[in-house]
């Protein structure tokens, strides 16, 4: 709510009724619902909380979306007696609303209330409640060993596997778990990891829960991520299990002639459709092999729980299977739902990344929207943006702010990693010279270091990779919308970052005042200085804020200029800013809701996906029939989507003449696409360069055809 100096609580006071009905103390009564997050917002006005909204907020404290429950404990935080209250909550007869209770002790620090939580541990029958109990006497200080006793449990996994009916494992490989160890090196009982398996599948919770985490926390972090990663590559593999090459082959051969038949004699009676009917042999056969090697034969689904096993497996690792599963795979909704929860788990700087990738990058809306609710958890818990959380959690690949880091091989020997002008990873030897591998161990005494270090080194050359190629697309992405930074936290998250940063020195960057009015272009120099088209120093002090530059909000030579200096010193952006030849609005467009100078420009449809996908453009929602008429791309942070419309293709797709039609812009509100925009309102960057797109793809085809519409049954 804005702050005007003036106190909003009095006229709430007249407003009651309205209170009433979003906390549930009297029925609804409005034909516009009041929501109880909106009372919980006007409730955090009043200098005291009126006493009568009390139990309803209590109840709101273990709702299960992550806000609301913050925002209630935010009110009720002051209250006196509230610790005893939320104890009595422990013997609620919802084992959620119990496991709640129990982290909300802990989160207030309450070790007066450690009888009441021992006790109803000692009752409970639930493994998430029992887990949030174990988290909760533990963060309050108390002494949970004996719980961890492995007799203890062992003694409960047998107890546990002699009643266990798991659905859904009949995939997996229990004989080949590895065997594991405890943090302190004895070995843990093969039962165990028997039993974690079992319950995961059970409880169906593949983002993890506290038991599983602490137990997982117990292992040698080696270990942890052996386990997990045998339990994530092995469940991708059963869900993603197809027909073998030879498979394929022999169902193509059984039926191709059949099919081929088929196909003349459908030719003959429409002739005017003969072009979906092929009567080549070859190209026949090799529409059913493809259709073959493309079926699933089976489902991983039910057993999505055993992800939560998956909890501490290494991110940049974890990211390489689970990133080509949502690209090759995310039709199938559940598990890719299921893998990004792994990936909040996981929490590591690749793993958010790849997450934040998945909530602006999903074909499936339904898992892109799944992915942004994750990321919107995870930021509200630490107070940031989703676009402050991307800036936070970009990893490093190990380098620090000059591009090195240094591996020690032991016995003297420290090798040194380094970046080149190509963000490729060298080796140093102790010399300084290059080599093309790290050595091997000369005694026993180091290879453990020479284990870990090229670990290390395989996990930066993987961290780098990606990240290069994320951050690219996040900063255009910025440009698009000419997002702003606060000046320190540009500094520290985009300039001062050991990979992002070497990206910003190939940028134009601009500064901005307290009221966001532009003030100078500069470039980053990679040394913490700051240079101006002609080599003058610029202060990062005199900024309130920083950009980046776009040629359309710039003056033709101010472009010049910048193009000369980026020329001069070899610069080569990772994209353009400057260079491309953009359309711009003509009188009285700007009121329009559609471009549609390139209406009736024909192009083939595979040539238009190919184009659309790789400007980062995927295929609208299928309409009536099966057919979608646009690509889009989401902007989820300026709530806005771009829409290419075409004449439209079915699903599955064939290869056929199709025309463009428009360029338009919609607002996004929440998961839902609300109405059009008109031009003026689109952010001129991203109108600029969607226009631009538009352009290019239309390029690709064969131009204007006055008889668009008869030859794609438009209209």
């Amino acid at each position: 709510m804005p702050d005007f100096g003036v106190p909003v609580w009095p006229a709430l006071c007249g407003r009651f009724h309205d209170l009433d009905q979003a906390m549930g103390l009297v029925p609804q009564a409005e034909a516009e619902p009041r929501l109880a997050a909106r009372g919980l917002e006007l409730l955090a006005e009043f200098p005291i909380l009126p006493a009568r909204y009390r139990a309803g907020i209590m109840a709101l404290a273990g709702d299960s979306a992550a806000k609301t429950r913050e925002k209630a404990r935010d009110l009720l935080k002051d209250t006196p007696g509230i610790d005893a209250a939320i104890a009595v909550q422990l013997a609620d007869g919802k084992q959620d609303t119990r496991a709640f209770a129990a982290d909300w002790l802990a989160a207030r620090g309450a070790a007066d209330q450690l009888p009441a939580i021992r006790a109803a541990l000692n009752r409970e029958k639930s493994d998430v409640a029992r887990a949030a109990m174990i988290t909760a006497l533990e963060a309050l200080g108390d002494d949970v060993s004996h719980l961890f006793d492995p007799q203890v449990l062992v003694k409960e996994a047998k107890a546990g596997l002699a009643k266990a009916k798991p659905k859904g494992l009949d995939w997996f490989p229990f004989d080949m778990l590895p065997q594991l160890h405890w943090a302190d090196g004895t070995p843990v009982d093969p039962v165990l990891p028997r039993w974690w398996v079992t319950l995961a599948a059970k409880l169906k919770q593949p983002g993890g829960n506290a038991l599983i985490n602490l137990w997982l926390n117990r292992l040698a972090p080696g270990d942890a991520h052996r386990l997990g990663w045998m339990v994530l590559t092995g469940w991708i593999d059963a869900d993603t299990l197809r027909p073998s090459d030879a498979e394929a082959n022999a169902h193509a051969a059984q039926h191709v002639d059949a099919v081929l038949q088929q196909n003349i004699a459908y030719a003959k009676r429409w002739p005017q459709h003969a072009e979906y009917y092929s009567t080549d042999r070859s190209v026949v056969f090799a529409r059913l092999k493809r259709e073959k090697a493309n079926v699933y034969l089976g489902s991983a689904a039910d057993s999505k729980g055993v992800l939560a096993l998956a909890a501490r497996v290494n991110g940049a690792d974890a990211v390489q299977r689970i990133r080509p599963f949502l690209k090759d795979h995310g039709s199938r909704t559940s598990q890719a739902k299921a893998l990004l929860e792994v990936l909040a788990a996981i929490g590591t700087s690749a793993a958010l990344q790849a997450l934040l990738g998945a909530a602006n990058r999903m074909k499936q809306r339904s898992v892109q929207d799944f992915a942004a609710a994750l990321v919107d958890d995870i930021a509200a818990r630490n107070g940031w943006t989703a676009a402050q959380l991307a800036d936070r959690t970009v990893p490093t690949g190990g380098f620090d702010a000059g591009g090195t880091q240094d591996l020690d091989l032991g016995l003297d020997r420290t090798y040194r990693l380094q970046l080149d002008a190509q963000d490729q990873i060298v080796i140093l030897n102790p010399d300084g010279r290059e080599v093309k591998a790290l050595p091997a161990a000369r005694v026993d005494d180091e290879k453990p270091l020479v284990v870990a270090a090229k670990k290390l080194l395989t996990n930066a050359r993987k961290e780098v990779k990606q990240v290069m190629a994320a951050q690219t697309a996040r900063l255009q992405e910025a440009m698009f919308l000419q997002r702003q930074w606060d000046a320190g936290e540009w500094e520290s998250f985009i300039a001062g970052h050991p990979l992002v940063g070497r990206l910003a020195t190939r940028l134009v960057w601009q500064g901005l005042d307290d009221s966001g009015a532009a003030l100078a272009a500069f470039r980053p120099l990679g040394d913490g200085s700051y240079t101006d088209p002609e080599d003058g120093d610029i202060s990062l002090g005199d900024f309130a804020s920083v950009r980046l530059v776009h040629s359309s909000l710039m003056t033709a030579d101010a472009i010049a200029r910048w193009r000369q200096h980026l020329a001069d010193y070899a610069v080569e952006a990772p994209f353009d800013q400057l260079g491309r030849d953009l359309p711009t609005l003509g009188a009285g467009q700007a009121k329009a809701t559609e471009i549609k100078d390139r209406e009736g420009w024909m192009i083939e449809s595979f040539k238009l996906r190919g184009m659309a996908t790789k400007l980062g453009y995927q295929r609208g929602q299928a309409q009536d029939g099966g057919w979608f008429i646009a690509y889009e791309k989401l902007f989820r942070d300026a709530g806005v989507v771009v829409e290419i419309g075409f004449t439209g293709s079915p699903l599955p797709e064939e290869n056929q003449p199709v025309a463009l039609t428009a360029l338009a812009f919609r607002k996004v509100r929440g998961n839902s696409y609300a109405g059009m925009m008109t031009l003026a309102d689109v952010p001129p960057v991203l109108l600029a360069e969607s226009w631009r797109d538009l352009h290019d793809i239309a390029d690709k085809g064969t131009g204007l055809d006055p008889e668009w519409k008869k030859k794609t049954g438009y209209g």
